[in-house]
């Protein structure tokens, strides 16, 4: 359980941090954002060999064998690439707790498509988490939040959607690989991930054509510290707890402890209608996870 908590408080302090950068105008926040996933890769990289280095790691010998863990992967990264650009728009637009809701309940995506094309069929629970998922996106996608100011135009409310639609594709992603059967090939299919974003990151310090000063590169890599190692956290977690439990814990308790964090750091105070649609994403999420 151990590994679960620190889960939480990590993705809870990479969500906080890119926010804190954000509303600080001296650091440039595409460059922390950059550095932060150079950061993860290399981190992540040397902390997934330390950890398998005494188990199963699977790097596939031949391209054949490694495309479809290639595929899967890039389209981890991508969609992680894609939903930090949209994150930083959303953290301005409805504020951390809103925004670390609706990439949790991004899981809603795969387990939509689980069911159009593998064939699933969620339980009498499970519907019910869908329903209530349903009913937090539109809760939580409700007009200002204290705190914050007032924005108005078609982008306040599919800004938020779209950051949700990335999230559910990175998730999707990994529901695809699950279904690959090669849960030997997980740490690769991870690097994978990272490594795409690694390269996007580069391309994007590239055009900007920005050299991140010191404070930028030292926050940036305590971002990236953090963001590596959640990741590590939840796999721990995975080998060590049962699938439920985990999902289940970090899902609803990362979005409790991204609101009570945020309120602290930051100050921020969601409106009654989105304090209901939190509510309701930290409950679907359990739901979510019922067999």
């Amino acid at each position: 359980m151990i590994d679960v908590i620190a889960h939480l408080f990590l993705a809870a302090f990479f969500s906080i941090g890119i926010r804190w950068v954000q509303i600080r105008k001296q650091y440039n926040i595409f460059s922390v954002g950059a550095v932060n996933y150079l950061a993860a890769y290399i981190l992540g990289l040397a902390m997934l060999l330390l950890y398998w280095r005494s188990s199963s790691i699977a790097v596939p010998s031949d391209f054949r064998s490694a495309l479809p863990t290639l595929l899967t992967g890039a389209g981890l990264g991508i969609g992680y690439l894609v939903a930090f650009f949209l994150l930083l728009r959303t953290l301005h637009l409805r504020g951390v707790a809103i925004a670390n809701a609706l990439t949790r309940l991004a899981v809603l995506i795969p387990i939509t498509l689980a069911i159009v094309i593998w064939g699933e069929r969620p339980g009498a629970i499970q519907w019910m988490g869908i329903a209530v998922s349903l009913a937090a996106v539109f809760l939580m996608n409700a007009p200002k939040r204290a705190g914050v100011r007032s924005s108005s135009g078609i982008g306040t409310w599919i800004i938020p959607i779209l950051l949700f639609l990335a999230a559910g594709g990175s998730f999707t992603a990994q529901e695809i690989f699950n279904h690959l059967d090669k849960p030997e090939q997980q740490a690769f299919f991870v690097m994978c991930g990272f490594g795409v974003t690694a390269i996007g990151a580069m391309v994007i310090l590239i055009v900007r054509n920005h050299m991140p000063s010191i404070p930028e590169l030292i926050v940036a890599v305590l971002i990236g510290t953090a963001n590596a190692l959640q990741v590590l956290f939840l796999l721990r977690a995975l080998d060590r707890l049962s699938s439920f439990l985990v999902f289940a814990v970090s899902g609803a308790g990362g979005v409790i402890c991204t609101v009570v964090i945020a309120r602290v750091v930051l100050g921020e105070r969601p409106s009654g209608i989105q304090a209901l649609g939190i509510a309701a994403a930290t409950v679907a999420l359990v739901l979510l996870q019922v067999r």
